[in-house]
Parts: structure tokens; sequence; C-alpha cells
């Protein structure tokens, strides 16, 4: 079904949940970035801090909190976009007119993908060269956004195949202090011949963005769009590289290998307390993914087969007034995973991993100062059953080990000399579902429980000094469900819906009896596309999500993120090569943050406001 449910292109009847956007979903909904498209899905949820164009935003599924850029996976065909520091994967490295599809692992993968992939993962396919295609779009919209891509692809006779894209957009945003500049460009190579494929890719993305900082109720009431820091910024220029082969061997087996290369730096002013504060940043993150993939034939069927290495090495350094914080990091992984069937309507996925790491951290920031050597290793497995009861009908159940090592710039040291945190996060994940999907509709349930031992998360009070520090809290648990359905009433009208509940607590340890903050038990969407005659498409939905405490306020002390629904639509006109599209969001102009923060000091709450009401138009010519 996908290439991320066993890492290879013969998935077999895989047991766990999963989505799919496709790229035709994406144009029907006239988003603009992917942080829209993937706000709607059922079990993901988004921490925003400027709410347009997707700058800064976090993805969270299976209930996390400010820690969840450290605990959902995200993929650019398989290459990794998390980070080994507390730096959140950048979805502003993807345009949406590069995407092929989305998939989406709903829940923990510990076994397939390793270290952070607890609460589910995301893996977005790009377009591979074919016929020859070309694209050029220009956009104009609220708060003077103005942008303009191409991208053109081809494969020729003699295999050779090529992309090239380039974007680039401005914008002032919805707040003071808050412009972009933004720039995409990308060019890929490859060779495809009778019994496999060579390729190499380039990215470079410039991005200068001004951050202006987070406001108290008081100054919400005030004036939403103020900026509390009016000189904070932070640009980032980044390069990808990326080599790759993929090549048939003997029978049904096949290799896959990659490599790949990040490198990022970012120059920034960010405000403590009103009094601004210059940092510099800079990541390098090699990773070499090689694997085999194949079938193994038994009386029941074939045995569908994944076993490779995962061997990262990175190196984070942060140049701060407080002090540097370097880190070497190595992780070493083997794993494999099959799918079998056990009798013709009946499968088994399996899968083991055994990891390691090893950091070498100089903190001058931390206090006490430090200068040490972390190691450890883990081990992770899934199992689970698939049962195909007919061609419209699955159910599964699932159980899977997961973990996710500490970050390079989690670790401090306590007064007797001890790193803080002492361990490495480890957990367990129990799922069970169904899906039904019928000519005209469908409907899936899943039911998961998650528990964490050892989960990392910043303690407020914690530290030798009582002023806050990133420490293994204790035994955490999530227990929830998610339920997707679609209809097709007529030809031309699709509906989806879909309601997501998760209970997050904290259940031993120094924050025991507090919950998860920056998770709300319920979200939900509704959905609806129509096809109009005359090329007129119109869509609409409407998002619920719940109240949520603030960043820190496991107990519930400070003021908490109101619940809020939002009523976003498009409406499209195609021609021949051209579409003109209409995007707006937020269409009821509600007033409402989806992130916040509280200081136990102070006991103040300082919440992000997202944009008002606001609308995008976009002109495409494609030629294919």
């Amino acid at each position: 079904m996908t290439v991320t449910a066993t890492r290879s292109e013969n998935p077999g009847n895989v047991s766990g949940s999963y989505d799919v956007i496709t790229s035709k979903e994406i144009d029907d909904s006239g988003a603009t970035n992917i942080v829209d498209v993937l706000r709607t899905r059922g079990g993901i949820q988004i921490l925003d801090f400027f709410g347009i164009g997707g700058a800064g935003a976090t993805i969270s599924m299976r209930g996390f909190g400010e820690n969840a850029g450290a605990s959902t996976l995200v993929m650019v065909d398989g290459r990794r976009l998390n980070n080994n520091d507390l730096g959140t994967p950048d979805l502003s490295t993807v345009a949406l007119k590069d995407i092929e599809r989305i998939e989406i692992l709903r829940g923990s993968a510990g076994a397939l993908y390793g270290d952070q992939a607890v609460g589910g993962v995301i893996n977005i396919i790009t377009r591979k060269p074919g016929e020859f295609r070309f694209l050029a779009k220009g956009e104009y919209g609220s708060y003077d956004r103005a942008g303009a891509s191409a991208s053109v692809s081809q494969r020729l006779a003699n295999g050779l195949g090529y992309r090239f894209s380039a974007e680039k957009r401005d914008s002032d945003n919805y707040r003071d202090n808050n412009a972009q500049d933004y720039e995409n460009v990308f060019g890929m190579l490859d060779f495809a011949y009778t019994t496999g494929r060579v390729f190499a890719e380039y990215q470079h993305i410039n991005e200068d963005l001004e951050t202006p900082g987070a406001l108290t109720q008081a100054q919400l009431q005030s004036d939403r769009r103020q900026a509390a820091n009016p000189g904070d910024f932070v640009d980032t220029d980044t390069d990808n590289f990326r080599l790759g082969i993929e090549q048939d061997l003997l029978a049904d087996w096949g290799l896959r290998m990659e490599f790949a290369r990040r490198f990022s730096e970012s120059d920034s002013i960010l405000s403590v307390g009103g009094v601004p504060f210059p940092n510099t940043t800079k990541r390098d993150i090699r990773e070499f993914t090689p694997r085999l993939t194949g079938a193994v034939p038994l009386p029941t069927g074939d045995a569908n087969i994944t076993a490779g290495v995962d061997i990262f090495r990175t190196d984070f350094r942060l140049v701060s007034p407080f002090g540097i914080t370097d880190s070497e990091q190595s992780r070493d992984s083997v794993y494999v995973q099959t799918v079998v069937p056990l009798f013709p309507n009946l499968d088994m996925t399996a899968g083991y991993r055994h990891a390691r790491v090893e950091s070498d951290i100089v903190n001058t920031a931390a206090f006490p100062a430090v200068d040490d050597t972390f190691k450890d290793n883990v081990n992770a497995f899934n199992i689970g059953l698939n049962w195909s009861l007919s061609p419209e009908v699955r159910a599964f159940v699932r159980f899977d080990r997961n973990y996710r090592f500490i970050l390079a710039d989690e670790f401090s040291v306590d007064f007797s000399g001890n790193l803080v945190p002492e361990d490495n996060q480890t957990g367990r994940s129990f799922e069970a579902g169904f899906d039904w999907q019928g000519n005209r509709g469908g409907i899936a349930v899943t039911a998961y429980r998650l528990l964490l031992e050892n989960e990392i998360v910043f303690n407020p009070l914690g530290g030798p000094f009582g002023f806050g520090a990133n420490e293994n809290i204790g035994d955490t648990g999530r227990t929830g469900f998610i339920v997707d359905a679609n209809f097709q009433p007529i030809r031309d009208l699709t509906l989806n819906a879909s309601f997501s509940y998760v209970d997050a607590d904290i259940e031993s340890g120094s924050l025991a009896g507090g919950t998860v903050p920056l998770v709300a038990e319920e979200t939900a969407t509704v959905s609806a596309n129509y096809n109009f005659p005359y090329g007129v498409d119109a869509y609409l939905e409407v998002h619920g999500t719940g109240e949520r405490a603030a960043a820190t306020d496991y107990f519930n002390n400070g003021e908490t993120l109101p619940g809020y629904v939002l009523l976003n639509g498009s409406l499209s006109y195609s021609k021949g090569p051209f579409r003109l599209a209409l995007r707006g969001n937020n269409l009821l102009d509600k007033e409402y943050s989806t992130f916040a923060s509280f200081s136990s000091f102070s006991g103040v709450t300082s919440f992000f406001p997202a944009p008002e009401r606001n609308f995008m138009l976009t002109a495409t010519y494609t030629y294919d």
C-alpha cells in the first residue's frame, strides 16, 4: 500500500494504521503549505508559532507537547528532517508542487525506523521524472504575501531523467516584525536502466524570518499583531545533498542504498526577558541507509523482507552569550522486518532493531558545565496481525517497542557530576483497529495505548538550581482512538470526516499526576469537495481543536489555550493547462492561538496569536 510501511515497494498486508494524502487531495484543498494539508488529518495536532507558511510549526502525533518535534519522525523520500537537537523538523523545505503524495504511519515504528519514530512517521514522497512536465505558479494574498515558483521534469528515451525547481516568496505575515523571505532551489538527475536506477540531488534553502515573540493576555487584548520582541530574527541557510542507488538483484530481491548530508547554519537574535541575545547554530547531519528487500516463497505465499543498516553522524554547535554547546553524536543500528502470510487471509508483521548511540558533549551554558561522553544501546521490536476478512474489510492488532535518544542540547549535569537526563526514553505501543472501504465510502477506527518510560521533557523547576532542565520525568501514558470516514453520495461530491481523542497523563516521577501540556483531548474535521461543471471545484472544511494547557503547565496553574473552530475553503477554476484558485483560511475570523507557554516563576501565560481571516490567490500553468 505504501513504501513507508516496510521501507520497500512490496509492503504486503502490513498491520497498523496508515493514511495517504494524494496530490489530487492537496490540489482540491487549495492549501498553500504543507502544514495546512496536515492540520486536518486524523490523529495530528499542529503546534504553530506564526500560522503563515508553516515556518516553525511542529507536528504532534499520539499526544506530545513541546517535545513533539523529537517524537514524530518526518522524512522526505526517506531522508530525515528531524534533528539531534531541540530544533524541530523544517517543513518549509518541501514545496507542495513537488509532492506526489504524503504517507502517514500512525503509531510508533521503533523496529523499522528507530530513533524518534515514537508517535508516528510522516514520509513526503516527491515527484519522479516521467513524461515531460513544466509547471509555473504565481501567488498573492493577505499580509502582502507574494510568491513565484517553477519546475520542469522529464524522463528521456535513453533513461536519463531530471527534475529542477525553484521557489521564491515574501510575506509580512500576520504580526509586526514577522516578515519572511524564502528561497528554495532544487535539482535532481537520475539514470534508469534495465535492472535499477541511480540518482543524485541537491537543494539549497534560504529563509530569513523575523520572530515577534509571545504576548500576554493583556497584550493580546490591546493589539494581537504587536511584536513583543521587535528586533528578533532567525536567518537560516540549508544545503541538502543525496546520492542513491536502487538495484534489482537475483529473483525478487533488491538493494536500496542512500547517502544524504544536510548542513544548516542559523544566525539569530532571540530575546530573553526583553533582553536580545545573539545566537549561532550549526548542524551537519550525515546518514547512510543501505537495505535489502525481497520475497521468500512459502506454501501460504511470499514473505516480504526488509533488512538494513542505519548509520547517522551529527555535529551540532550552538554559540550564545550563555556559553557554547558542542556535540558529536553517532547512531548505528541494524534491523529486519518481515510480513509473513500465515493463512490466505491472515498475515503477521514482525521486526527487530538493535541500536547504539555515543554522544560527546561540551556544554558550557549548563550549570555546572558539561564535558562528558554518553553511551547506550537499546532494542526495539514489533509484532502484529492483519486479517483480511474480505476485499473490503480488514482488522489488525499491533505491538511496537520504541525509543528516542537524548538530544544534544538536552544534557546538563547535577551537583554530583552525573549527566541529566540519565536515560534514553523507551516505550511500548499497543493498537488495534479495523477498516472498511466500499464503493461509495468507508470507515476506519483505531484505538491505542502508548506507555513511555523515562520520557524526556523540560521540567521548569528541575535542574540543580531549580531554574529548569530537561529531565527523565518517569512514566507517562497516552490512551486514545481515531475515527476516519469518507462518503461519496454522488459522483462529484466527496465527504470526509475524522475525530481523534487522546488522554495524555504523567503517571510517575517528579510530575506525577500532571497532564501533558499542549495536547487537546479532542480534535475533529469535516470536509466536502464538489466538482462543478466547466472546471469549477469547491472545497470546504470545518476543523475543531479542544482546549489545552500551555507549555510547561503540567498542573494547570495558568491560563489555558482555549479551544477553537475554524472554517477554511477554496474555489478553483481549471481550463486546459491553466488553473486559478482562491484559498481562504479562518473565514469566520476567529481569534485563537495554537501555542502558549506558562512561566512558573511569574505565573504568566504568554501566547502566539494565530492569523485572523486571510486569503491566497494562486495561478498555475501546467504543460504535460
